[in-house]
């Protein structure tokens, strides 16, 4: 079981890395769109954003030891796991992001940590 939530920790934190990698990549690309050319203009800005790439090769990653868990643990134990992304992104997008994460959010945040301490514990 150590093993699994060693695996689970480690996937959950690449995941949640590469969602800020890609995040602050985004936040660096005009979206806006007024034609079919901005279109292609923000699909070539993502395919060359440094950050978007390292966030989506990271996400690879993620996925293939998301593979690995599946085959060593119960898809209901995992899935509910997978939740600490939502606390570790908090924690990253305050830190490298610079975001206000509000109390309330943070109430959130420790709510799913208590419920992903009850699934740890069935």
């Amino acid at each position: 079981m150590l093993k699994v939530l060693l695996l689970i920790l480690t996937g959950v934190s690449v995941t949640a890395v590469a969602d800020i990698f890609v995040s602050k990549g985004m936040r660096s690309i005009d979206s806006s769109i007024h034609s079919l050319r901005d279109i292609w203009r923000i699909i070539c800005a993502v395919i060359t954003n440094g950050n978007v790439l390292l966030g989506a090769g990271l996400l690879a990653i993620s996925f293939f030891l998301w593979l690995a868990m599946l085959s060593m643990a119960d898809h209901s134990l995992l899935l509910p796991l997978t939740a600490l992304n939502y606390i570790i992104n908090a924690f990253l997008a305050k830190i490298y992001l610079q975001e206000h994460v509000s109390p309330l959010r943070w109430a959130g945040t420790l709510i799913i940590f208590c419920g992903i301490i009850v699934v740890v514990l069935s």
